[in-house]
């Protein structure tokens, strides 16, 4: 599969949260990789890749909520590490048991 070529020229946000992380993720690829995910969601609700990059997206978040200290980011975090869970189809996967941590460590704080 071949993620990078359903990319698709975003031209504006769709709301001020998310043009603070278009701004800030990396400029218009980060609002592209959610679309894009978007997109094979639709297109292959049943591939396996798509935990992973649920997972990936997630970490984006957290990144950006540990390094900048911006934490108003993580009810988007905590959408995608349920997002990640969800596409396990409730199967214990490396994902999933990794977004079911995290999700845990995160709701402690």
């Amino acid at each position: 599969m071949e993620i990078f070529g359903s990319f698709r020229r975003l031209e504006t946000p769709v709301s001020f949260s998310e043009y603070l992380v278009h701004s800030r993720f990396g400029g218009k690829y980060f609002l592209l990789l959610k679309s894009t995910f978007r997109e094979l969601e639709i297109g292959y609700p049943d591939d396996p890749y798509l935990e992973e990059f649920a997972y990936q997206i997630a970490q984006r978040y957290f990144y950006h909520i540990v390094v900048y200290k911006q934490d108003h980011y993580g009810d988007e975090f905590k959408k995608w590490l349920e997002k990640t869970i969800e596409l396990s189809q409730g199967e214990d996967t490396f994902y999933s048991h990794l977004a079911k941590l995290r999700l845990k460590l995160f709701e402690k704080d």
